[in-house]
């Protein structure tokens, strides 16, 4: 987990960080001269620039996930992708059979190998971490 810091050395640093954020200008400003301890510190900073360092740190987490899934997906096969899209649009393992022209039990063996390689642990968070992958997928595919 990454913690930000912000380290002032005066006015002037301050004045530099407005052009960059107003919103983080605006809390460093607020933050009480002198410092002191870094324990002090953390205890004084405002709610704006913790708020702004939660944020920071949850869209790096999440980028870092999209990362993650992108490239677990990148990984797939043609037709673990196809069975992939019918899952994340609703079909059974019969219907997707159907579709691909496949036995469900071929279906039932390319959904545990998708499980496995998306590192999924349900139905839903497989849907929920690769349903816009499998739409952007199927975006470029059309001419």
């Amino acid at each position: 987990m990454a913690i930000a810091v912000a380290y002032l050395v005066g006015a002037q640093e301050i004045h530099r960080f407005r052009g960059a954020s107003t919103g983080l200008a605006h809390a460093l400003a607020h933050i009480p001269q002198p410092l002191g301890s870094l324990a002090e510190w953390l205890a004084r900073v405002p709610a704006p620039l913790q708020n702004a360092v939660r944020q920071h740190v949850r869209s790096r987490e999440r980028h870092q996930t999209d990362r993650a899934a992108r490239e677990r997906y990148a990984q797939l096969s043609e037709r673990e992708r196809e069975v992939l899209g019918f899952i994340v649009a609703g079909l059974t393992n019969k219907e997707i059979g159907r579709a691909l022209n496949l036995s469900p039990r071929t279906v039932e063996s390319h959904r545990a190998n998708l499980f496995a390689k998306l590192q999924a642990e349900s139905l839903a968070q497989l849907i929920r971490h690769y349903a816009a992958l499998v739409d952007a997928d199927g975006q470029s595919d059309t001419p």
